[in-house]
């Protein structure tokens, strides 16, 4: 359909130019015909002719056609009067002046203007009037009657109307016509109008147009001004002006001759005197005429015939040259749709000279498709390299940010986990021991998901690298099968572990990520399996004397995987088969995080999976051989591994060593003196680097412990100060560094620094009793197995336990109730029993018109959970009947036995309260102590509670304890107090908007 539309158009098209040709050509023909036959176009007033129709054509085809139509028909008319005339040739020149100037009034637009066509009315009619006279004066040698005024307003009246007539009829073409009617003719191409605004022809503004014209009117002008030359100085002898002058027979020579003409036979008679020195005047001013009438004859047709040559020029080699330069100047607008259009703009030039020039025309096309193609892909390659350096910055940001992060996210993290290692060492209560396992084990799967966070930014960020250390792959295994054994037991799993006895045990290798990527497989392994078993299967081939290729296989009985989804496995942040997995817990980094790493240690992930049946993931690792002993048995070494680490003792034991802790976090330097409280050493803690400047002057100190991230002063700006300092005694000791951020050449960066050697948070105990152990000095240090260790250890217990029984066991021992071996077994210490009993004591009331209301409006629910709770506290204070008479309540508010519970709650309510007096004398000397304390400033109170709410609204407990136990250091006034203790019960309990209530009162 569009072909068939564009062959109907393009036969449109050349039919309308076949017409519109047709009909210019025959204007041509009639301008001719009208040039030809001016002799009998003259109506005759003596003295002068009256002429009326003669330029009219000429006038119009100039106006219609242009100067190119106008030029042919001037020159064929001088072609056809050389044939047949040949005599009055020179006239046609005025003609040229004619043209020229109805071209430069058409091509300006002055017919638009009515003053500016009065005007082009004036000199054309000067042109065709007086003009004509002067130059057929000049050539008849009768230029005198050129200075009659009378002659002059003839000459010019006389070609008035037909001027007007032409100019009328074309400012009726130029500014009434119709496009379709302009389009009829060829000069419209040279100066149509648009609302009034002449087209500009480029082509004739165009330099080299310029020049071409410039160099082909003075050739012409060269050649015709020789020829005149050549003539006036051969022919003056053998021409007779009078026989040229008697030979001139149009009209308009016998009216001028007429005027000025000698008879020779008068001048034969004497009738003139001096006729000699006349008739030689006579010849000279004939044989000027002659030359001018030479002159324009030459100069006519030269003109038409540089006309003719610029426009064939023109349009054969400038127009396209023009067009092309014009398409091409576009180019440099980067503007995607402007630069679209040059091109097609280039492409639609219809240039066919089947030269050179239309070659030109299609290697240009061709080099700008090329050029188009180019700049499109730059733009592609520049909108992708901003898209990705875009998308470069904003991972930068938010790996800056998660590193920037890593401490502040990581240390409640670690105090939390180094708490818990504290409560485990420390308390041997069943239930509470049970509560910090749990705590253990969240605690770690929350920093589990916090380091797949921060390690897939380092890793993205490039900044992972491998670190080879000497490794025991023994531990390494123990702690796999420690970390993902209670997650198998609570889903009841099995859990198989194969261990080939034969490998050597002690390895060189970034053990770290080893385990990180075993324990990564294995933890999704349990996650995606319900029933069934998950096996690790450890084994070795050799591959040199000194290194072997170690195999990892997990092997599980789960859901699978779809061999779609296998690609899906390691898209970080993307989980497969979400709808059916949405209530497994992960971030969905974990393989991502394994694929990674394992290419960082130039291996491979291997899967087989079978949908519905379960999956199989393998990689092997090239690990150097350090001591080539077999592991052993797996299964015995696990064993005694469990045992020993159920039967805790510290290393060594160094009553008289000393070290200072420096850390900004109070709960990290609280950890810190947890964690060696059982080595006996003296603990001092500073909380920022100018303090720990002050401590060095005045301390001696067997090891320094410095935290590398701290605000104001950080550890290496800490350390370096130190060192300047001239009154440090503690120059040559050992400074160790701490970090949460252990990165690939973090100890060489520490030890260039002037460190000993770093420790990583959260801290291993393990690891910071072999590092004392290996830095205090060898006389302080009493190791496990010794006489001395064994002595310090029952002296210990004794001492500790004089220590806390010297007031509140003496008050315990004398009370009816309490059994206070039974309390000492279930709190550990003197210390924590106080603090139970005291909270107990402060319950009372409370709690015991909780159990009655709920017994009486029959909320049994409630009921039960309170004698529950009831029935733990009793049996830690020792009150074991009172925590009998509870269980047994407690039993029957889960059966819902309502009439043991209506028989047996009186008693146990009255029992209940009856500790509150006898507890109230403990309660006497604790407050007594506080009487002792110095009483607080109004100021530093107020300051204090209002540095509390801050922490509180920020959920920051952590700080908000260090300002209570400061608060508690100070007597308070009674009402004070009274608000302080509410809100230390509302602390316990964690009421977070109780606190806010109690502190805004």
């Amino acid at each position: 359909m569009i072909s068939l539309f564009k062959k109907i158009k393009n036969r449109y098209n050349s039919k309308f130019s076949i017409i519109r040709d047709f009909l210019n050509l025959s204007l041509i023909i009639l301008a001719v015909f009208f040039i030809n036959n001016d002799n009998s176009l003259f109506f005759y007033l003596s003295p002068v002719s009256f002429y009326t129709f003669k330029d009219i054509p000429l006038i119009l085809i100039t106006g219609l056609l242009g100067s190119t139509g106008a030029a042919t028909a001037v020159l064929i008319s001088i072609i056809f009067k050389t044939i047949t005339s040949g005599i009055f040739i020179y006239t046609s020149f005025i003609y040229l002046i004619l043209i020229l100037a109805v071209q430069l009034i058409c091509s300006r637009g002055f017919l638009h203007n009515r003053s500016h066509a009065i005007l082009s009315l004036i000199i054309i009619s000067l042109i065709l009037g007086n003009g004509w006279a002067l130059m057929i004066s000049i050539a008849t040698n009768t230029f005198h009657i050129m200075f009659s005024t009378r002659y002059n307003v003839i000459f010019f009246l006389s070609a008035l109307p037909e001027c007007f007539i032409s100019l009328f009829l074309l400012r009726q073409a130029h500014k009434y016509a119709s496009l379709d009617f302009k389009r009829m003719f060829w000069g419209f191409s040279n100066y149509f109008y648009e609302n009034g605004t002449p087209r500009i022809d480029h082509t004739k503004l165009s330099k080299i147009s310029h020049k071409l014209t410039a160099l082909i009117m003075f050739s012409m002008i060269l050649i015709v001004s020789t020829a005149v030359l050549s003539i006036h100085y051969l022919m003056p002898a053998l021409f007779s002006a009078s026989q040229e002058l008697n030979s001139d027979s149009t009209p308009s020579a016998e009216i001028f001759l007429q005027e000025e003409d000698i008879d020779l036979h008068d001048v034969t008679l004497g009738k003139y005197k001096n006729s000699q020195d006349k008739m030689k005047q006579r010849i000279h001013n004939e044989t000027f005429a002659f030359d001018f009438r030479l002159t324009l004859m030459l100069l006519t047709p030269s003109i038409c015939i540089g006309i003719l040559m610029d426009y064939f020029i023109k349009r054969r080699f400038t127009r396209p040259i023009v067009e092309m330069s014009e398409a091409m100047n576009h180019l440099e607008d980067m503007d995607e749709e402007k630069l679209i259009k040059s091109v097609q703009l280039l492409c639609d030039l219809n240039i066919s000279t089947h030269d050179e020039l239309e070659d030109l025309r299609h290697s240009i096309e061709k080099m700008l498709y090329a050029t188009v193609d180019y700049i499109n892909v730059v733009r592609n390659e520049e909108k992708l390299f901003h898209e990705l350096r875009v998308a470069q910055e904003a991972n930068t940001a938010k790996t800056s940010f998660l590193s920037r992060m890593s401490h502040e996210i990581r240390t409640p993290i670690n105090a939390i986990l180094g708490m818990d290692e504290m409560i485990l060492r420390e308390y041997d209560e069943p239930q509470l021991k049970e509560y910090a396992v749990n705590i253990q084990n969240s605690g770690r799967t929350l920093l589990s998901l916090v380091n797949d966070i921060l390690d897939f930014s380092k890793i993205e960020a490039g900044k992972m690298e491998i670190i080879p250390v000497e490794y025991d792959l023994s531990s390494v295994i123990n702690d796999l099968v420690n970390m993902t054994n209670i997650k198998a037991e609570q889903k009841s799993l099995q859990l198989i572990i194969n261990v080939d006895p034969d490998i050597p045990y002690i390895l060189f290798g970034d053990d770290i990520r080893i385990r990180q990527c075993v324990l990564n497989i294995m933890t999704n392994a349990i996650k995606y399996t319900e029933k069934g078993s998950v096996t690790l299967d450890v084994s070795y081939k050799r591959k040199e004397d000194s290194v072997i290729v170690l195999k990892f296989t997990i092997t599980d009985t789960g859901i699978g995987i779809k061999e779609e989804d296998l690609q899906k496995l390691y898209s970080p942040f993307e989980r497969i088969e979400e709808t059916r997995n949405r209530t497994i817990e992960g971030t969905g980094l974990g393989m991502s995080i394994v694929k990674m790493l394992l290419s960082l240690m130039n291996t491979q992930l291997n899967v087989n999976s079978v949908y519905g049946k379960g999956s199989e993931f393998s990689f092997e690792i090239e690990q150097k051989i350090v001591k080539d002993v077999p592991i052993g048995n797996f299964t015995v070494s696990y064993k005694k591994s469990i045992e020993a680490k159920n039967k805790y003792k510290v290393l060594f034991k160094a009553p008289t060593a000393r070290i200072l802790v420096v850390d900004d976090t109070v709960m990290n330097l609280t950890v810190a003196k947890g964690l060696l409280k059982q080595t006996m050493i003296c603990v001092d803690t500073v909380e920022n680097g100018f303090d720990a400047l002050s401590q060095v002057k005045k301390i001696k100190y067997d090891c320094i412990f410095i935290d590398h991230r701290m605000p104001k002063m950080d550890g290496i700006e800490t350390l370096q100060k130190m060192h300047e300092m001239a009154d440090n005694i503690n120059k040559d000791t050992p400074c160790i560094a701490l970090t949460a951020n252990a990165i690939s050449g973090a100890r060489e960066n520490y030890l260039k620094a002037g460190f000993d050697d770093y420790l990583s948070k959260p801290i291993d105990s393990a690891k910071l009793e072999e590092l004392l152990c290996s830095l205090l000095p060898p006389s302080k240090v009493n190791k496990a197995g010794t006489k001395e260790y064994d002595e310090l250890d029952s002296s210990t217990a004794v001492s500790e336990t004089k220590s806390d029984s010297t007031i509140l066991m003496d008050q315990l021992r004398a009370l009816h109730g309490i059994d206070l071996k039974a309390a000492m077994d279930n709190c550990g210490s003197a210390e924590l029993l106080k603090e139970l009993v005291i909270q107990f004591y402060e319950t009372i009331d409370e709690k015991s018109s909780l159990i009655e209301n709920y017994e009486f409006s029959e909320d049994w629910k409630n009921y039960t959970i309170y004698v529950h709770a009831l029935k733990s506290s009793a049996r830690l204070i020792g009150a074991m009947k009172l925590s009998l008479m509870a269980k047994a309540l407690e039993e029957a508010g889960n059966n819902l036995d309502i009439s043991a519970i209506r028989a047996d709650t009186p008693e146990l309510l009255s029992l209940y309260r009856s500790y509150k007096s006898k507890l109230s004398a403990i309660s006497e000397n604790e407050s007594a102590a506080d009487s002792e304390l110095p009483p607080i400033d109004a100021g530093l109170y107020d300051e204090m509670i209002s540095t509390l709410k801050e922490f509180i609204e920020a959920f920051d407990y952590d700080s908000a304890e260090s300002v209570i136990n400061e608060l508690s250091k100070y007597k308070l006034s009674e009402k004070d107090t009274e608000k302080f203790n509410s809100f230390c019960k509302a602390f316990k309990n964690i009421e977070h908007d109780k606190m806010l209530e109690i502190l805004s009162s």
